[in-house]
């Protein structure tokens, strides 16, 4: 398959991954209305669906980018040390990111976590089937999926325009989908990480491992105070 045909594949799978949960979450919510008012319930269906997406989109994933996903980890490899470090860098990219974000929310005064960290914590408090569906989420699924769409696939597609489009639209974009139904203001976080990633995977040569090695620390590191009561 030629490369472009390949990014576009990857976005449109992304994109039915995405159409595929809503499409599961309307049948489940109208096969079951009272779930609407029972937040543990929804909690759990809610969290199910998404796994169940992200399993879909992992397999096709791996399918149909499995000769570019072994090569790009023998590159990662073959200089194990320099990847390593381009891994480590894009991990403390984002706390950067991070940091500045939460410098930005506050001058906004934008003090309340946004619906997404919300979710996260409502399954880290949930039952243990919650925690494993979150950890699964977290650090396998949102970092493979992610990069491979936000990196491998936008940047694919705007590769004839100068990089600094595919940097900025990159980080916009997956902002964007951790803020759909929420506050737009709380695009700012996610839409900075999406920038730091972006730039280090063209730093890297765009070898997707090293974003999403970097991508699962980040992602470790803040689940960390969602398990452990550190008082």
């Amino acid at each position: 398959m030629e490369e472009s045909n390949t990014n576009y594949l990857v976005l449109a799978i992304y994109i039915l991954g995405q159409l595929l949960g809503i499409i599961i979450a309307i049948i489940y919510g109208l096969s079951n209305p009272g779930i609407v008012d029972d937040l543990a319930a929804k909690t759990m269906a809610t969290s199910i669906i998404t796994l169940i997406t992200y399993i879909a989109v992992t397999t096709a994933f791996i399918y149909y980018l499995k000769t570019y996903l072994v090569f790009q980890f023998q590159n990662f490899k073959k200089e194990l040390l320099l990847h390593i470090i381009f891994a480590f860098s894009a991990f403390m990219a984002l706390i950067l990111a991070s940091y500045l974000a939460n410098v930005i929310m506050t001058y906004l005064d934008k003090t309340d976590i946004g619906a997404n960290q919300a979710a996260l914590e409502e399954m880290a408090n949930g039952t243990t089937t919650l925690k494993v569906i979150l950890v699964l989420i977290t650090l396998i699924g949102a970092p493979f999926i992610e990069e491979l769409t936000f990196r491998k696939g936008l940047f694919g597609v705007m590769d004839k325009l100068p990089v600094v489009v595919p940097i900025i639209a990159s980080g916009l974009l997956f902002g964007l989908i951790h803020v759909i139904g929420d506050d737009i203001a709380n695009i700012i976080p996610y839409a900075l990480a999406g920038v730091a990633l972006s730039i280090v995977y063209v730093l890297s040569n765009k070898n997707i491992w090293v974003v999403i090695f970097g991508h699962a620390a980040f992602n470790f590191v803040g689940l960390l105070p969602l398990f452990i009561d550190l008082t």
